[in-house]
């Protein structure tokens, strides 16, 4: 899918604005993947740190993965317009993942400025996620 998604970045046009959120999906893969192979070095610690090795790059491809998704989302937002949908969950669910994989990542390698930057992370994702909340209620309730 990831590579699908670069090849039509590149040579099509952007998403339609109800997809733009669509954008972010690819960070919960990449998240949840660093957490579990973090989970895995408490279950196989002979492996443990390739494991490591693994989860952090896996985490530092999620961290251009939200540049890219930030700058995009940007880009819908003073050029194109972006209206409510419910397809705005898919900013929610996986930064949520890679948050936990920021936290995870930073604790397991000793990187306060990672586990900093994860706090970070969530109050933006808390904040995304009071937005889309309120969205929805008001998109529902007045429909």
């Amino acid at each position: 899918m990831l590579g699908l998604f670069k090849y039509c970045t590149i040579t099509h046009e952007l998403l339609p604005p109800l997809m733009a959120p669509a954008i972010w999906i690819n960070l919960g893969p990449l998240g949840a993947g660093a957490v579990a192979l973090l989970n895995l070095t408490k279950m196989l610690p002979v492996a443990g740190d390739a494991f490591r090795a693994f989860a952090f790059i896996l985490w530092g491809f999620g961290l251009w993965w939200l540049a890219m998704a930030v700058l995009m989302t940007l880009h819908y937002l003073r050029n194109l317009h972006l209206p409510y949908s419910l397809a705005w969950w898919a900013f929610i669910f996986p930064l949520g993942a890679y948050v936990s994989a920021t936290y995870n990542v930073g604790t397991a390698f000793g990187f306060g400025v990672m586990v900093d930057f994860g706090f970070v992370l969530y109050w933006f994702l808390l904040a995304l996620w009071l937005i889309t909340g309120a969205k929805t209620l008001l998109h529902d309730f007045s429909s």
